[in-house]
């Protein structure tokens, strides 16, 4: 999705699509920039926009469009893209939207908005038409046993409290179904810092890398070529202990 002339409609049905907003844009921004993490964590990158209502309003105003069109004119300083993401997207009043709209015809180059929204029917035809619609629902399933996920919850507390050991532990999880544990982990880590982007936004990139790390560990034992499971647990593990330091 990384290009010019970039605009994506996310429809989610799930309890917090911003999350799903945030990973997406944060990869985005982190492409072709080291800087990029330390000035996520921090919520000063230049070349991201968050585009909500106000304090004490229920809607996204034309003035706030209108700082986002001049940001939007300019070319990215750290990344290589420059990424808004407006949310709720149906929140934009009609003067907003109209304003809104000549930038999605004719955005710069190397500029992606995102527009979240649980209600597409409350947006403009004029901004649903110039919208790549991507309907998305969460990524990460829930459906796993209960109590699978309280057992790896609590493999989790113990290594935070130096109670256990990652070798301990992996030779626990080994003796159990690896994908169903990764998933488990997976859904934890997901609530865990979907709270997080419902206090602060992007967080610590530890968390996220640690995020990916699980996925693409989940992703490699379902390959042909299969890891050393044993090992690949084991540095999960000891990476997850290392950002409880």
């Amino acid at each position: 999705m990384v290009g010019t002339n970039q605009k994506l409609g996310i429809s989610n049905n799930s309890e917090d699509p911003d999350f799903l907003a945030l990973a997406y844009a944060r990869k985005i921004l982190l492409q072709g920039s080291e800087r990029s993490g330390s000035l996520l964590d921090s919520n000063s990158h230049p070349d991201f926009r968050y585009i909500s209502p106000e304090a004490n309003s229920q809607v996204i105003k034309i003035d706030q469009i209108r700082n986002l069109m001049h940001w939007a004119s300019g070319k990215p300083q750290v990344a290589l893209t420059q990424v808004a993401i407006l949310s709720p997207a149906h929140a934009l009043n009609l003067q907003a939207a109209n304003a809104l709209l000549k930038t999605l015809e004719e955005p710069s180059l190397n500029t992606l908005f995102i527009l979240v929204t649980d209600r597409p029917s409350f947006l403009p035809a004029t901004i649903r038409s110039r919208c790549y619609w991507v309907r998305l629902r969460t990524a990460i399933s829930a459906n796993i046993s209960s109590l699978l996920k309280e057992g790896v919850q609590k493999d989790l507390e113990a290594l935070s409290k130096n109670q256990s050991d990652p070798i301990s532990v992996g030779m626990q999880w080994m003796k159990l179904d690896l994908k169903e544990i990764l998933q488990s982990l997976l859904i934890i880590l997901y609530e865990e810092m979907r709270q997080m982007t419902k206090s602060s936004g992007f967080r610590n990139s530890l968390w996220w890398k640690f995020f990916d790390a699980v996925l693409q560990a989940k992703q490699s034992l379902e390959e042909p070529n299969q890891p050393n499971a044993q090992l690949l647990i084991e540095s999960l593990l000891i990476q997850y202990r290392a950002m409880q330091e």
